[in-house]
C-alpha cells in the first residue's frame, strides 16, 4: 500500500510548523480517476467516502509553543494566496495542538505502508523531525521512502502539464495528496510501470 503525504507549512526549513498535515493511502495499480468515475472530487468528505484520508489542521499557538520553526517569507507569502486558500490553511476550525495531530497521524498511517511526497526534502523530513519531537519515530522505513518530483521528471510531466492535470484546490493538503497521485498514476503510465 501506498501514503501520499503533504503539508502546509508555516516555514521552509525542515523544523517548519505544519498548519495542515494531510495523507491519502492509495494502491498505486488502482486508477484514481475510475474510482471517481473520471471526474475530479468536489470535497473532502467525498475524497473521505472514496479513500482511507487522514487532515487535521494544527493550531498554530501549539507550534509556537513547542519551538517549531516560522518564517517571515512564508507568511508573506500565505499572506499573497488567495484569502479561501489562506482561511483554509491557516484559520479554518476546528484545530488540533500539534502533538495529538502527529500522534493521530502516526496511529493512523497503514503499517507497512510507503511514504510518498511531492520533493525528497520537504514533507518526510518536517514529519520525521516533528515526530522526534515528541519522542515518535516515523511509521514508515526510510528505505520506504518516495519522491513524486523524480518520478515526474523522469515521466516528462512538466509543470504546464501537472498545472492542466491538477484541481482547483491548489495549496489544500488533502487534495494536494489527490494531484500528486492523479499525476504519479499519469508517469506510470508513461513509463509503462
Amino acid at each position: 500500500m501506498d501514503v501520499m503525504i503533504d503539508l502546509e507549512t508555516i516555514g521552509q526549513q525542515s523544523d517548519a510548523g505544519m498548519a495542515t498535515i494531510a495523507a491519502i493511502e492509495f494502491d498505486r495499480d488502482k486508477d484514481v480517476l475510475s474510482l471517481t468515475d473520471g471526474r475530479y472530487p468536489e470535497s473532502v468528505d467525498e475524497l473521505h467516502s472514496i479513500f482511507n484520508c487522514f487532515y487535521v489542521r494544527v493550531k498554530l499557538k501549539s507550534l509556537a509553543q513547542a519551538g517549531f520553526n516560522w518564517s517571515k517569507e512564508t507568511t508573506e507569502w500565505w499572506l499573497a494566496q488567495d484569502p479561501e486558500v489562506r482561511f483554509e490553511a491557516l484559520d479554518a476550525k476546528p484545530r488540533t495542538m500539534v502533538n495529538q495531530a502527529l500522534y493521530d497521524f502516526y496511529h493512523w498511517y497503514p503499517m507497512g505502508g510507503v511514504a510518498w511526497s511531492h520533493g525528497a526534502s520537504f514533507d518526510l523530513v518536517i514529519m520525521r523531525n516533528g515526530l522526534e519531537r515528541f519522542e515518535m519515530t516515523t511509521p514508515w522505513k526510510f528505505w520506504d521512502e518516495r519522491c513524486t518530483r523524480t518520478l515526474y521528471d523522469l515521466a516528462g510531466l512538466d509543470g504546464q502539464t501537472q498545472k492542466q492535470m491538477r484541481g482547483n484546490n491548489h495549496h489544500h493538503a488533502l487534495f494536494d495528496c489527490y494531484d500528486q497521485i492523479v499525476m504519479l498514476q499519469e508517469s506510470f503510465r508513461r513509463l509503462r510501470v
